[in-house]
């Protein structure tokens, strides 16, 4: 089986995505900012054969589980 070269991106920043005190983007949706990022990364590495990996904890909702 052939597998891409692959680029692990851990974002393990989302937590801090929209802080307060950010100049930059408080008050944006994190949720928005964090896709936008993730198609960035992503994409610049498609274009270079690459696919992308990130952690699957950041992406479960922690108040579901418990």
């Amino acid at each position: 089986m052939f597998l891409k070269p692959m680029f692990f991106a851990g974002m393990d920043e989302v937590f801090y995505i929209a802080h307060p005190d950010c100049p930059r983007c408080c008050g944006c949706d994190p949720a928005v900012l964090f896709v936008q990022e993730v198609m960035l990364i992503r994409n610049h590495l498609a274009q270079n054969g690459k696919d992308l990996w990130i952690w699957g904890t950041r992406l479960i909702d922690g108040k579901t589980q418990a």
